[in-house]
């Protein structure tokens, strides 16, 4: 049980954690675009 749960919550983090990474990068190009 606390395995399965363990896994599961790994891969919402995980989804959540390259979320954020996409997200900054487009901000990031947003910024140096709007600074050119």
């Amino acid at each position: 049980m606390r395995s399965c749960k363990y896994d599961t919550f790994y891969l919402v983090f995980y989804n959540l954690y390259i979320g954020s990474i996409s997200d900054n990068v487009e901000q990031v190009e947003n910024i140096e675009k709007s600074y050119i």
